[in-house]
C-alpha cells in the first residue's frame, strides 16, 4: 500500500510550511508525491486575507494536474470545529468520499502527504474522530511541535494518545516564535524524547518560510536518515 506520511500539529505550529517543504524533499527521493488536506476550514478568513488556503499552496507545491477539489474536498467558510463548521455550511461530510479520494491519490502516487486539521479529537464525520480515520487510513505521523510551556504539554499529550492508538510517530520542531533559550530548547528536545521513548528528528530553525529553503534546510541537516525513520522502507511478504 502507498504509505499515506500526515503532518500533524497543533494551531500556528507551521504545518503547511513542513507539509510544502516534505512535498519537495520526498520527490527528491521517493518519486511522485501527491498532497492532500481532505478537511480545512476558514475559507472566509482566506479571502478576507486574500492569501491562498492551505490546499492551494500544497497543491502548488506538488505541481499537480489533479483538480483543487480532489485535493481539498472540503472547505468550510468559518473557522469553527470540523463538524459544526460543516452544520453551519450546510454540509454533510461524506466518510465514503473521503476514502475513495484517498485511495485514488495512493494509486497516482509513491507517497500520500497529508496536512491534518489541529482537531484529532473531535468529530471530522457524524461518526469518527480525525483520530480514528488516521487508523483506518492506516497513517503515519509526523508530529510538528512549537516550542514553549504550552507546546511541550500538547505534544506530550496528542502524542501519547496516538501511540495508544496504535498510530506510528516521529516528531519534528518548529522554532517559529524565535525562542533563543538554549535550555529551553535542550529541555524540549529531550523531554520528548524521554516521556514519548521517540527521537526528535530535527529543529527548523526560525522563519525558514520559503519553500525551497525549508527543503534545502531538511535536506541538508537531516537527508536520508530523515526519510528512512519517517517512511521505513516496505517489508515485501514472502511467498
Amino acid at each position: 500500500m502507498t504509505p499515506l506520511l500526515c503532518i500533524a500539529g497543533a494551531r500556528g505550529v507551521g504545518k503547511t510550511s513542513v507539509a510544502v517543504a516534505l512535498v519537495s524533499l520526498l520527490q527528491q527521493h521517493l518519486g511522485k508525491v501527491i498532497a492532500w488536506k481532505p478537511l480545512d476550514v476558514n475559507g472566509i478568513g482566506y479571502q478576507i486575507q486574500d492569501s491562498d488556503s492551505d490546499g492551494e499552496r500544497l497543491h502548488q507545491a506538488t505541481n499537480m494536474s489533479e483538480h483543487i477539489n480532489l485535493l481539498n474536498p472540503y472547505l468550510f467558510n468559518e473557522d469553527l470545529p470540523p463538524l459544526l463548521a460543516a452544520q453551519r455550511d450546510g454540509v454533510k461530510v461524506d466518510e465514503k468520499v473521503l476514502s475513495q479520494r484517498l485511495e485514488l491519490l495512493r494509486r497516482r502516487s509513491d507517497v500520500v502527504l497529508m496536512e491534518s486539521l489541529a482537531e484529532l479529537l473531535c468529530l471530522w464525520t457524524a461518526k469518527h474522530s480525525g483520530l480514528e480515520l488516521l487508523q483506518q487510513w492506516q497513517a503515519r505521523i509526523l508530529w510538528v511541535s512549537g516550542i514553549g510551556r504550552e507546546s511541550l504539554e500538547q505534544t506530550l499529550q496528542a502524542v501519547a494518545l496516538l501511540q495508544q492508538a496504535g498510530i506510528s510517530c516521529q516528531l519534528l520542531l518548529n522554532n517559529t516564535t524565535n525562542e533563543l533559550n538554549t535550555d529551553l530548547l535542550q529541555h524540549q528536545w529531550m523531554m520528548l524524547e524521554e516521556r514519548l521513548d521517540l527521537r526528535v528528528l530535527g529543529l527548523l530553525p526560525y522563519k525558514i518560510d520559503e519553500n525551497r529553503r525549508n527543503a534545502t534546510w531538511l535536506s541538508d541537516n537531516l537527508e536520508t536518515a530523515f526519510l528512512d525513520q519517517l517512511l521505513p522502507p516496505q517489508v515485501s511478504p514472502t511467498v
